[in-house]
């Protein structure tokens, strides 16, 4: 699962048209497809997940072209309903992080993450508003305490470490 602006350059140039949609669509999941191999990987199936707030021109787009949608809330999202919906209509049990600090933060900020993989390359970028990779609050949190569970060298530089998150 990736965000929003991770997504973006993966999304092509499609406009969503601006129609007038005849009846309103009713704010219940849409399923394109269940019988998918995976989900949202280069030609794969894709699935968003939106609140109740998007507008009816955007769901009629989405129903155009395949998209399948998940409801995470009226107008701020539960990612722990958002992760029982995937479940149940697509029978994804495990998920993958790949977005950047805001989606990898509210994972974190509701306790919805087991496990931390990361690739550590020699590159050093000092820039002021860099991405982070969790991205929570402005406010200070609870630290998570992590557990080394594996590391290995990947290439030449390429370190992947594993963590677990205690609880």
């Amino acid at each position: 699962m990736i965000g929003r602006i991770s997504m973006e350059p993966y999304a092509g140039k499609k406009k969503v048209p601006r129609r007038k949609v005849r009846a309103p669509i009713p704010r219940t999941d849409f399923i394109a497809r269940r019988d998918a191999k995976s989900y949202a990987i280069d030609d794969e199936h894709v699935i968003t997940v939106r609140t109740k707030k998007v507008s009816d021109d955007y769901l009629a787009f989405l129903r155009s072209t395949g998209v399948s949608y998940l409801f995470g809330g009226d107008t701020k999202m539960n990612l722990k309903s958002v992760l029982e919906k995937l479940t149940k209509h697509f029978g994804i049990e495990t998920l993958l992080l790949e977005g950047g600090g805001k989606i990898n933060g509210a994972f974190l900020a509701a306790d919805l993450i087991d496990e931390l993989s990361l690739l550590v390359a020699p590159v050093a970028d000092g820039s002021i508003g860099a991405p982070s990779l969790f991205d929570a609050s402005e406010r200070p949190r609870d630290a998570r305490r992590l557990k080394l569970v594996s590391f290995a060298k990947q290439s030449a530089d390429l370190l992947r470490l594993r963590y677990r998150l205690e609880r």
